[in-house]
């Protein structure tokens, strides 16, 4: 009887093994650069929107302490360096039910402040846009009374006595 032996198996990987595992490696490069790409994206856009917040910003403290005039503007372009393309608009109104009386004028005391702040990507593409809105108290009801006298007081530096 003559016995026939099987012939033994190779330990290995066949082709279709190496095919899938090279195709779900691919796939998963794809997949992270594109996670990569879009968190820079919303970072960019998240630093973009923090700059437009801090311009907005500036210009109402600007305006709250009366540097600049409570008065509708813009656009007008906004040199940062390098970065281009960011506009400024500011829109008051006055608010009628807010009216102030001062010695010889009458004052709108509250107004309707709004800043746009525009960003347009010189080379085409994403644009962004941020508002602001506050109702901000005119700077010149801010000024002090200068027609009253202060008064100030004196006082030894130890016990407070006479």
């Amino acid at each position: 009887m003559v016995v026939t032996r099987l012939p033994a198996r190779r330990r290995g990987m066949s082709l279709i093994e190496v095919l899938a595992g090279l195709a779900i490696f691919l796939f998963s490069i794809v997949v992270i650069t594109q996670m990569v790409e879009q968190g820079s994206r919303a970072g960019l856009r998240a630093q973009q929107l923090t700059k437009a917040a801090m311009l907005a910003e500036a210009r109402l403290s600007e305006l709250s302490a009366g540097v600049v005039p409570m008065e509708s503007s813009g656009p007008e372009s906004i040199p940062l360096g390098n970065d281009q393309g960011w506009q400024l608009t500011v829109t008051c109104n006055p608010e009628n039910w807010a009216e102030a009386v001062l010695p010889g004028e009458s004052l709108i005391g509250l107004w309707g402040v709004e800043v746009l702040v525009r960003w347009v990507n010189p080379y085409g593409g994403v644009e962004l846009e941020y508002v602001l809105s506050r109702v901000m108290l005119d700077p010149r009801l801010k000024q002090p009374d200068t027609t009253t006298p202060t008064t100030t007081t004196g006082g030894s530096g130890v016990g407070g006595g006479p």
